[in-house]
């Protein structure tokens, strides 16, 4: 069962067969030693309890033996290597307080003296994957299979067991309906609440590493789909931020679980603030993502209008793309993608019949602002603006480098990390 059916021959068939080759290649080599000793140990239990050779007791016995002997080996390592255990020690622990032969033990010890850290691997990959599979029954609830859990854990390969558990969790899509407005969602993870909003005219799509990051540390993550992208629909004429604050309290009371921290990046930030103002009830936080200042220069703000405008010919944009958007050496070609015309419009048009002054101060939610470098919409100069205008005390500020207004883009692991930090 261990070496072979279902341990490490079937593990080791799922690993060759990883895709893309780069993937395989860098899983098989760099195999986490939990994943893979605790997926073969993890078998013999799983067998035994779903009642293979007839629920044999004898299986049973020698599984609970089993389990003896790989405490011992965690036991044994640790003490040896850190806390001065002597060989006699050694071998009375594995002999007499755990019945291993002596042959066996005498091995042992010789294996855990020319090593380390390798013998533990047996319990804690065995532990981990019992937590990952039980995080999954949670997940799924009564869909659980423990045949397609095990396909799916086997498919990612020798990754950590806490990735292992990220990779595993759902992401869904679903709709929810206000009226005569409905929002698509994307959604993922569990925990407490966070909605990610999207810059200006682009999807919540491109927030996937992210949103993937900021679940695993143990959030639930909603990403609404703006009007006008995918299943989204609704008016998309005369609107203002206070229609899109509306949309975003639909998602956060359909899923009754807030309030939330919303994440706005670019764009993202004006509907977050608006939201934080005639929601405070849903609202737990407000996080700034790349946030102009409140007099941003009127030259950048025309290099953005530039560069989001999937009419103006491509050099031009990516001319204005490459002053605004990306850092020096960070590649924008990818965003003369992904601008949605309908879309850009009708937030441009919403943002500018909003008053400033009605969603500026973002009720009197906790703000973290997370701020490029080399963004020139937030100049060095009005780094501490949010500080200074409501206090040290609500605002937090952090800055990242090497990355400008495109900066969910350039640096999506330091922007999620930066928020995690600040939640927890």
């Amino acid at each position: 069962v261990h070496e072979a059916m279902p341990g490490h021959y079937v593990q080791l068939e799922y690993a060759n067969d990883v895709q893309p080759v780069s993937r395989r290649l860098l899983r098989n080599v760099f195999a986490n030693t939990p994943y893979v000793e605790g997926w073969a140990f993890y078998t013999q239990q799983m067998m035994s309890d779903e009642g293979y050779l007839g629920n044999s007791k004898a299986l049973r016995l020698t599984l609970l033996k089993q389990i003896l002997r790989a405490l011992a080996n965690t036991i044994l390592d640790v003490r040896l290597q850190t806390m001065g255990m002597t060989d006699q020690q050694a071998l009375d622990l594995m002999i007499k307080d755990t019945y291993q032969e002596r042959e066996e033990a005498t091995a042992k010890l010789q294996r855990a003296q020319l090593s380390s850290c390798q013998l533990p691997t047996y319990f804690a990959g065995w532990k981990g994957w019992l937590d990952v599979r039980e995080h999954e029954k949670q997940r799924r609830g009564s869909a659980f299979s423990l045949r397609e859990f095990h396909e799916r854990a086997l498919k990612e390969s020798g990754v950590p067991l806490p990735v292992l558990d990220r990779l595993l969790q759902p992401r869904t899509r679903a709709v929810v309906r206000r009226d005569n407005v409905t929002i698509e969602v994307i959604a993922e993870g569990r925990g407490p609440l966070f909605v990610l909003l999207p810059s200006l005219g682009r999807d919540s799509e491109e927030f996937d590493p992210v949103a993937e990051r900021i679940a695993g540390a143990g959030y639930r993550v909603l990403r609404p789909q703006p009007r006008g992208y995918g299943r989204s629909t609704g008016p998309m004429q005369n609107l203002t931020l206070h229609d899109y604050a509306r949309d975003v309290a639909a998602v956060i009371e359909h899923e009754n679980a807030g309030p939330a921290v919303l994440a706005g990046h670019a764009y993202g930030h004006f509907v977050a603030r608006m939201t934080a103002v005639d929601f405070p009830k849903l609202t737990r936080a407000v996080i700034l993502i790349g946030a102009a200042q409140k007099k941003p220069n009127p030259e950048v703000q025309r290099s953005v209008s530039i560069a989001t405008d999937p009419t103006r010919p491509e050099a031009e944009r990516l001319k204005h793309l490459n002053a605004v958007f990306f850092a020096p050496g960070n590649d924008s070609k990818p965003w003369l993608t992904g601008f949605h015309s309908d879309v850009r419009q009708a937030e441009v048009i919403a943002r500018d019949a909003t008053p400033q002054r009605e969603y500026w101060s973002a009720g009197a939610a906790p703000i973290l602002d997370i701020q490029g470098d080399d963004d020139p919409y937030r100049p060095p100069s009005s780094k501490n603006e949010l500080v200074e205008e409501f206090g040290a005390n609500r605002v937090s500020v952090v800055r990242i480098p090497h990355a400008a207004h495109a900066i969910i883009m350039e640096q999506p692991r330091a922007v999620a990390d930066a928020i995690i930090a600040w939640v927890h």
